[in-house]
């Protein structure tokens, strides 16, 4: 290939990629919407730096793969412009990482975080991608929408390659060069920036460099106090390891004592159930049920997310121990001892049991035969009928000298919630749900609607509910068995800013309904905290464990006279703590979160933080140990 041509491929290369990365810039902006005003001098330098500056390292691998694509075809024969292998090498890398950044600055301004092991997770895990319940016109959006940005790239090249004049190359070499020198120079600074900022804890900065995704921080802090500059202490610092983790649980053999008249259980939990949904128009008989009941009005899922939600309800141990317990396929001791009583165990759900993980987890011991769930040809409403009518089968169909133990999970109340029209109480909802086409402000205009949506979901969930009611009391069981009804977590609707879970901790995200119909109790309401970590430790003693509940759990009977004083919630990232005061998050994952973060227990920022840490820094030293309690750091 001759010298010439070579070069000018080069520069035409060099020059579709300035054009990419104006694009990126453009993109990376979403993540600052709001934030981009002057807050002081230090924070809209380090904003804009990292605004031109990340770009660059996000379309670095693309560059540098279209460079050896480039240098590859040197010896390939053709007299185009640019060759067809660095052209097609050129735009599906750029198109790529722009398509990559444009989805995860939209997940960033819907959840608040980013493409991250959950999000991996939920595409790869089969039943991740369904359980979100997009409809073909957002699986069609989605695939339009990539069209276009791929078409857009090659459109870009077209035109550079056709529309370039051969002349000012020298010019735009030297350009190039200073540009490059300046890139350097102002990412240099941005990192010196935010190495201040983290010596100082100069929150703005600290907050900013979150919003970009995989940033990498760079601190001074050991360097900095070594010659002599005073270093903040991170109040905030907080940590919890979770690498090398092995399992020890339950920390002692259980000791059991099978009851002369063992109880039958069932759990019928709802996909996203919040507790304001519990009333006498939404959820008429299970609101019933629970005036004859126990029910726990303060009362919080153990997670934000499905996963750590039900992991904390059916193991009582905090969410964060979940990729130990699932590396292991450790089912909880819970199944243990009812399979140990001849219990006749069966498991439904209308979601899938591989998303989340519950076959090798929850359910790990249980045969195959018993865990039941319908394909997505039938619609999520069927699903939760034909369950329903399922469950109260196998009551009809019992071993009457054997107790049983059932699960359900409803997925109606899952996002984009689902119900038959003609049982909707709450009008108008919204009708169709694209997630391709969401944007904050669409969200902000439909949310009244949307969250009609889930009411009326909610309320046909309780019609599926009502059913089992029913079954058990033609059946004469009201009176041997345990009837549980709650959520997997909540469910927000823009009350804090996003939509959804998994998002945060706010009161929405965490707190369920809990209604536990238990033979010989007295109905009674609690309104002190309590958590999903509770059940097991409730369950337990009624089994005739006879183990202290610390060998296997980290919640309380609630039959019993304790109280806590602060429950304990997780999702990816971390743990949270929750007292009547304060909610404080401890991340153990980076990639999530960088920083602790103290707010009020109804979620507003805490700007005296004195008082939260000279009062519960017992508690908070307890919590981390006892997110390591149950586990051991491998050889």
């Amino acid at each position: 290939m001759p010298i010439a041509l070579y070069t000018h491929r080069q520069q035409l290369i060099k020059r579709y990629f300035l054009l990419a990365y104006f694009i990126a810039v453009v993109i990376c902006s979403r993540y600052f919407e709001g934030a981009l005003a002057l807050v002081d001098l230090r924070t809209t330098f380090f904003n804009a730096a990292i605004l031109l500056t990340y770009p660059v390292i996000y379309l670095l691998p693309a560059y540098l793969l279209t460079r050896f694509a480039l240098w590859s075809a040197r010896l390939l024969p053709s007299k185009r412009a640019l060759h067809p292998l660095v052209a097609t090498v050129a735009v599906i890398s750029t198109a790529a990482i722009n398509m990559a950044l444009l989805a995860d600055s939209k997940l960033y301004e819907l959840y608040g975080f980013h493409i991250n092991g959950f999000v991996i997770n939920l595409v790869s895990t089969p039943g991740g991608i369904e359980s979100l319940g997009g409809d073909m016109q957002t699986k069609i959006s989605f695939a339009l929408v990539a069209f276009a940005a791929f078409a857009f790239h090659a459109l870009l090249l077209w035109a550079v390659v056709h529309l370039s004049s051969n002349s000012g190359l020298a010019a735009n070499k030297r350009r190039l060069r200073w540009l490059l020198v300046i890139f350097i120079v102002v990412a240099i600074s941005e990192r010196i920036v935010f190495g201040v900022s983290d010596i100082q804890l100069h929150g703005p900065v600290l907050e900013s460099a979150e919003r970009l995704p995989i940033y990498g921080n760079v601190t001074f802090r050991s360097a900095a106090a070594r010659l002599g500059f005073v270093v903040e202490q991170r109040k905030k610092g907080f940590r919890i390891g979770q690498k090398n983790l092995e399992l020890n649980y339950p920390q002692a053999p259980l000791q059991v004592n099978a009851p002369d008249k063992p109880l039958n259980i069932i759990f019928l939990l709802a996909e996203s159930l919040r507790w304001d949904m519990l009333t006498p128009e939404i959820m008429p008989a299970t609101y019933q049920l629970a005036e004859h009941a126990l029910k726990l009005e303060n009362h919080y899922s153990g997670g934000n997310g499905t996963r750590q939600g039900l992991f904390s309800f059916f193991y009582g141990l905090y969410g964060s121990y979940w990729d130990a317990f699932l590396h292991s396929e450790r089912g909880p001791v819970l199944i243990d001892v009812l399979q140990q009583q001849n219990y006749q165990i069966n498991a439904y759900t209308s979601a899938a049991f591989t998303y989340p993980e519950f076959d090798r987890t929850l359910f790990s011991q249980l045969p195959a035969d018993a865990l039941h769930q319908f394909d997505g040809s039938v619609s999520v409403v069927d699903r939760d009928q034909r369950n329903t009518s399922a469950i109260i089968k196998s009551i009809r169909d019992r071993d009457p000298q054997r107790p049983f133990m059932m699960f359900m999970f409803y997925e109606s109340t899952h996002a984009r919630y689902f119900f038959p029209e003609a049982l909707a109480i709450r009008k108008p909802f919204l009708g169709n749900l694209n997630y391709a086409t969401m944007s904050r402000k669409s969200l902000r205009k439909d949310i009244d609607q949307l969250k009609n949506r889930y009411v009326n979901a909610s309320h046909y969930v309780d019609t599926q509910i009502a059913r089992v009611i029913t079954a058990l009391k033609q059946e004469n069981l009201m009176d041997n068995t345990i009837l549980i009804v709650s959520g997997d977590h909540g469910e927000e609707f823009m009350e804090k800013g996003h939509w959804g879970h998994n998002a945060g901790f706010s009161e929405e995200q965490v707190r369920t309904p809990m209604v536990i119909w238990l033979p010989g109790t007295e109905a009674n309401v609690v309104t002190s905290i309590t958590s999903h970590l509770d059940i097991v430790p409730t369950l337990m003693p009624l089994l005739g464990v006879s183990n202290p509940r610390a060998d296997y759990s980290l919640g309380i009977d609630l039959l019993g006279d304790g109280s806590r004083r602060y429950t304990v919630v997780s999702d990816w990232a971390g743990v949270a703590y929750v007292g009547p005061e304060y909610k404080f998050n401890i991340p153990f994952r980076s990639e999530f979160s960088t920083r602790s973060v103290l707010r009020t227990k109804d979620d507003r920022e805490v700007e005296d933080q004195l008082d939260f840490f000279s009062r519960f820094n017992d508690d908070l030293k307890a919590m981390i140990e006892n997110a390591k309690k149950f586990s051991k750091k491998s050889q």
